[in-house]
């Protein structure tokens, strides 16, 4: 694209009228001088005419911000200047910190902050030393080069593509203060405006004083950490190079190589940080540097306090907010539950007759198979009788959550407004930082408390990861169930709920131990029929109830209830029309090692108070 294209597609988007600008010094004209009188009154939109003088004046173009509401900040690097600096101690001292906007650096180094802008009553050179600003819908201020123009000293090139932040509304006062026609209505000094965003300066710098020094080994990912922290916190790269400056001048780290004597070392982490979701932590973490942001409370205080209730996706079983695991061998039907969970999540519905506190948004990460296997058990499941809600979201394909996952799942979040992501399986995406000289535990310890913090914490949403257990001679089921995930003790002690399905390959029953910081440890038995649709056959007595899911199995269940002291599997068989012997002895046993019938010698019988067949309250149409 030459400079005419960009400057096309430029006045597309914002509608600012352009002018032609030499793009070197000739015939006593500078260079980025109009080619054109009245340049201002002059522009235009107008593609064909930027074309024609493109072809007349092989031009750059130029534009006034403040004619279509928009302001630049124009932060010069030259001779003694140093406009981003000057910002950024301005930001500092005053605790305005400027929130990200688009950015375009400049041939000489420095670079333009575009914003929109109402409030600009004109433009003012020399705000800051070496900052300019360029607005307001009078002539007053300097004209800007667009983005993407090359002149001969180089090119404007858009190192943050993003849409203008509105103008920090100090730069605005301080502007048309200095101007002297400050509007009435934005008197207020600049030493009393309060942090944009309500930024808490002050804590940073008492963190600051009562840290730990910092070792010269590993000390830029703990920089690169702590840049992160105060992004999350609300504060910009600028502010990182003035806080890291601080810590330099207060003796915080090592700098007898005299790497951070200037800034451009401090540029560097915080640019790095700003474009990073997570960092490897070196030799100095966090925990160990800064001192405790939390403050002492007595066990009396703590008392009398009124905290929130947990809050839940589903009633005092699946907590918001939280990280867990659902376990279970391999084809043992956990897919199956959790796709069952996922849309009972989503629409609303109760989920093993346990209520859902209201319809969520759902993210299931599918990294075991395809779409056609979805679509297929869910029409397995369910066949035609539910409606799938348009919140419950489907990924197919995902990096590895070190690699760019954690970031891309953040992003996934924040845009669809998840409640709950469920990752299947979590084998396939795991971290794996590299880190030597850590055991199992600490490795996954370190990772699991990584997931809760820039997830859970930091989203609010709670994600479930979908596990194996340990192969172990004998059944998983006489094994205490947090043993059971396979991997160390750090996967039950840095989660916050473990769900385990124990099911003998092929049986139609199975547990479901549940387990948690906020719950009550409980086993939900649960039942299937020819499909895998668990259903929980539990009454209010703790006995099992039997769920029939085919015809021959509702019709043996009529046949015993007909028969209060039972009956044997022969007499059973002549009450049901077609059946075969073997099939209906095999059922009746499987049923009474499963505890879900009684027998007393060779007669079968349902348990006392047994009320037949239960809906589960699956999602359907209604």
């Amino acid at each position: 694209m030459d400079n005419a294209d960009y400057a096309i597609k430029f006045t597309e988007k914002t509608g600012l009228p352009v002018f032609p600008v030499r793009v070197q010094s000739s015939g006593g004209f500078a260079a980025k001088a109009p080619h054109i009188a009245a340049p201002f009154d002059n522009a235009t939109t107008d593609p064909a005419q930027i074309r024609k003088w493109f072809h007349d004046f092989r031009c750059a173009f130029a534009a006034h911000p403040g004619r279509k509401g928009f302001a630049v900040v124009d932060l010069d690097l030259h001779g003694n200047k140093n406009g981003k600096e000057a910002l950024s101690q301005w930001e500092f001292d005053t605790g305005n910190f400027i929130e990200p906007t688009m950015t375009v650096s400049t041939p000489s180094g420095g670079c333009h902050l575009w914003f929109r802008d109402t409030s600009l009553t004109g433009g003012k050179d020399g705000l800051l030393d070496g900052v300019d600003v360029h607005g307001g819908p009078g002539t007053g201020g300097r004209y800007v080069l667009l983005p993407g123009q090359t002149i001969a000293a180089g090119s404007y090139v858009v190192t943050r593509p993003m849409k203008p932040a509105p103008l920090p509304a100090a730069i605005a006062d301080m502007v048309n203060a200095a101007r002297a026609t400050a509007p009435k209505t934005s008197q207020t000094a600049l030493s009393d405006c309060a942090p944009a965003g309500s930024l808490d300066v002050a804590s940073v710098l008492d963190e600051i004083a009562a840290m730990k020094p910092i070792e010269q080994g590993g000390r830029d990912n703990t920089f690169i950490a702590m840049c992160l922290d105060w992004k999350e916190r609300g504060f910009t790269p600028s502010a990182f190079v003035s806080f890291l400056r601080i810590m330099r001048d207060l003796g915080k780290f090592d700098n007898s190589d005299g790497e951070y004597d200037g800034d451009e070392s401090f540029n560097r982490v915080a640019n790095s940080a700003w474009k990073k979701a997570s960092a490897v932590f070196g030799s100095n973490s966090l925990s160990a540097i800064l001192p405790n942001r939390d403050k002492y409370v007595t066990a009396a205080e703590l008392m009398t306090m009124k905290l929130p209730e947990p809050e839940w996706l589903i009633d005092k079983l699946l907590p918001a907010g939280a990280l867990g695991f659902i376990g279970g061998n391999a084809k043992s039907g956990k897919t199956f539950l959790c796709l069952q969970l996922a849309l009972c999540v989503a629409s609303g519905t109760p989920f093993l007759r346990v209520p859902a506190a209201k319809k969520r948004n759902v993210l299931y990460i599918y990294l075991e198979g395809n779409m056609a296997q979805v679509q297929k058990r869910y029409r397995d499941l369910y066949g035609g009788s539910v409606h799938f809600p348009d919140n419950l979201h489907f990924i197919f394909g995902f990096p590895v959550l070190d690699a760019g996952g954690i970031s891309q799942l953040k992003d996934a979040i924040a845009e669809k407004h998840i409640d709950l992501v469920i990752l299947d399986t979590w084998q396939k995406a795991r971290i794996d930082d590299g880190s030597k000289g850590l055991n199992a535990y600490q490795k996954e310890y370190r990772e699991l408390t990584k997931l809760g913090q820039e997830i859970c914490t930091a989203t609010g949403c709670s994600f479930m990861l979908v596990h194996h257990l340990k192969q172990l001679n004998g059944k998983n089921g006489d094994i205490d169930a947090l043993n059971q995930l396979n991997g160390s003790a750090a996967l039950a002690g840095a989660s916050d709920f473990i769900f385990i399905l124990n099911r003998d390959r092929g049986a139609d029953t199975a547990k479901l131990h549940c387990h948690g910081r906020d719950l009550e440890d409980q086993d939900i038995p649960l039942v299937k029929g020819e499909t895998m649709l668990w259903k929980r056959s539990e009454n209010g007595g703790g006995l099992l109830l039997l769920v029939p899911e085919t015809e021959t199995q509702r019709q043996i269940v009529e046949a015993l209830q007909g028969a209060p002291d039972g009956l044997t599997a022969r007499e059973v068989t002549a009450r049901v029309p077609g059946a075969v012997y073997n099939t209906v002895s095999v059922q009746l046993n499987r049923w009474h090692k499963d505890a879900l019938i009684d027998k007393v010698g060779k007669k079968f019988r349902l348990f006392e108070g047994h009320e037949g067949n239960e809906s589960d309250g699956f999602p359907d149409e209604n």
